[in-house]
């Protein structure tokens, strides 16, 4: 029991009789901890084989040596924490340190200590224990790269449950469109008959009264009401089949122009007008009077939002084959062309964003339209195989975004595009189909 010897002198001083015998060692022996005790000057007396597993320091060898040259730790290279604290009177708990073995190695450690009392109450010496926290920082770091990557998962997961949201959202919108337009097609199928027959009538009326008879201004009124008429159900038929169309690969700027042309004429001066048509564009697949139409709609539309003027902005570009346009080019290798037109009007509220492109939604009045304009837009659009979406915010005005799909074969005229039956309905910021 050499470490027994070894330890007389400061046994002997020990008020704790628990380190007085060899019993004690043995259980300090038997910890899994580094232990080692020390004299009131920091010199080991006692070494435990843990201490001994964990240094690389041989016992015998240890016993004697100060020891800041026995642990070599990183908090020893200033004024040493633990010999501070015992000389203001205060045990320590769980500082962390890094120490170096006699072969060099580093080890992050966790060192406790407390102070033995002699019998007079003087500090006699000390008793160290010391912990190798390498596997169990090794854990901690995994814990928070565990954690970490939880947060980010929660992220994605996040993102695709609003995503699924934006698509069910958009899904129900696309149902309710297709429903609109399937129950418009056939009422304006057995409208358009009335109708026909209405004016039929009152033409013959015509031929048959004298333009002096009373009479006359009755029928005149009649028929043109009639005529009214046959021009709402021929936006209606717009937008549940699209329209009769034409298509042909077209330049799409000099549409633009021919319908800003129009519009300038009932603008009013209070409204500039800002051109930014990109020269660098492909040919689209579509009707020119029918784009032209839904532009204007558009530009009369920013025209009521922007009652005592402001800036209507105008802009095409190319849009690369991204993530924008595999929704129009149903996944072929195709660019696309977007129309971009934006104003500083009042701007759409949140709450009916939605609605806007439904047939006879206005938020204008009864008597200053009919709520087709934008429906008539969406037809179009959809006919054409675009897509068309609106950003807008009250106050900060309002922009719509029409993506056409570019013409496969520049210059040559091609047939209509093929794509959802009659009456179905698209929706904002999805692909738009036209009828067979």
């Amino acid at each position: 029991m050499s470490r027994v010897i070894q330890a007389t002198d400061w046994k002997k001083r020990m008020t704790n009789k628990w380190f007085s015998d060899a019993g004690g060692l043995m259980v300090l022996d038997s910890l899994p901890e580094g232990v080692f005790v020390t004299d009131s000057q920091m010199r080991i007396n006692y070494f435990s084989p843990a201490a001994v597993r964990m240094t690389g320091v041989k016992s015998q060898d240890a016993v004697g040596m100060h020891c800041r040259d026995i642990l070599k730790a990183d908090i020893c290279k200033a004024e040493c924490p633990v010999k501070k604290a015992f000389d203001s009177g205060r045990d320590i708990l769980g500082v962390e340190a890094v120490a170096t073995t006699a072969e060099g190695e580093k080890s992050a450690i966790l060192i406790s200590a407390s102070r033995l009392m002699s019998s007079s109450g003087d500090v006699a010496g000390h008793v160290h224990l010391f912990r190798d926290i390498v596997s169990i920082k090794k854990k901690v770091s995994d814990i928070e790269d565990s954690c970490n990557r939880l947060a980010e998962r929660n992220v994605e997961l996040e993102n695709t449950v609003r995503s699924l949201k934006a698509t069910h959202k958009q899904l129900l919108r696309k149902e309710k469109m297709e429903s609109i337009a399937i129950l418009t097609g056939g009422i304006v199928h057995d409208y358009n008959n009335l109708l026909s027959s209405i004016l039929g009538y009152a033409s013959l009326l015509k031929m048959k009264i004298d333009p002096g008879n009373p009479l006359y201004k009755y029928v005149y009124t009649i028929e043109r009401s009639a005529n009214k008429a046959a021009g709402v159900t021929q936006q209606l038929l717009t937008f549940s089949h699209g329209g009769r169309c034409q298509f042909n690969a077209i330049h799409i700027n000099p549409v633009i122009e021919q319908a800003l042309d129009v519009f300038e004429k009932t603008m009013g001066k209070e409204i500039q007008i800002e051109r930014f048509l990109s020269d660098d564009l492909e040919r689209v697949r579509g009707d020119p009077s029918q784009i032209e139409q839904a532009i204007l709609n558009i530009c009369i539309n920013a025209r009521e939002a922007m009652p005592n003027g402001g800036r209507l902005t105008v802009s095409t570009a190319s849009l690369p084959l991204s993530d924008e346009s595999p929704d129009v080019t149903e996944g072929k290798k195709e660019n696309c062309v977007k129309v971009s037109i934006s104003d500083t009007g009042e701007g759409i509220p949140g709450e009916i964003q939605d609605k806007i492109f439904d047939p006879f939604f206005s938020t204008k009045g009864k008597k200053t339209g009919t709520g087709l304009g934008l429906s008539v837009v969406y037809g179009i659009i959809r006919n054409h195989g675009g897509r068309i979406r609106v950003e807008s915010k009250p106050g900060k005005g309002t922009t719509f975004e029409i993506i056409f799909p570019a013409s496969g074969s520049p210059g040559k005229e091609d047939r209509p595009a093929a794509g959802a039956p009659n009456g179905q309905a698209g929706m904002l910021e999805t692909r738009l189909k036209g009828p067979k």
